[in-house]
């Protein structure tokens, strides 16, 4: 999680000796940033939220800052080899190693609009959309009213909340 006292890293102002990893979420976003410029392949290692690591290529196409975190979305080579969707986000606080390779990787056909207009937060489902209706407390509507998880989505103020 980007906790507000890191957000000094991402911008470049953090002068702690010992920063809680602000500064190596700098550093990947900015390598990260690098590698989609100069279209080249990044060899990774990844924890998931599962707590596997894995080392692969991944193609980093954009990055991506949702709800306090920053995602590389890219095309992960081991799913592109099992024949599967290879576009996959790879959340920058769970990256435990991260190298530009010297592989160039052409420009994908990738619209990052589009790919956002399919998923509901970091999540994407399979198959056709479905309309969903949630009803939230008092306590709860003022944030969700001001927080947008899907180009779809309309909020109704209730009487109750």
């Amino acid at each position: 999680m980007v906790v507000p006292e890191c957000r000094a890293c991402l911008e470049g102002g953090c002068r702690r000796p010992a920063c809680p990893g602000g500064c190596v979420l700098r550093r990947l976003a900015v390598q990260g940033a690098e590698a989609i410029q100069k279209r080249r392949t990044v060899r990774v290692t990844y924890r998931n939220a599962k707590g596997e690591e894995k080392t692969y290529l991944f193609d980093p196409y954009a990055l991506l800052l949702r709800e306090r975190h920053l995602y590389l979305v890219g095309a992960n080579h081991l799913l592109k080899g099992a024949g599967l969707d290879p576009v996959h986000e790879l959340r920058l606080d769970q990256i435990l190693g991260f190298e530009l390779t010297p592989k160039r990787f052409p420009r994908p056909d990738f619209d990052l609009d589009a790919y956002l207009s399919q998923r509901f937060g970091a999540f994407q489902g399979e198959g056709e959309a479905v309309r969903v209706r949630v009803r939230f407390s008092p306590e709860k509507a003022g944030f969700i009213r001001r927080t947008r998880r899907h180009p779809t989505q309309r909020t109704e103020d209730l009487p109750d909340g």
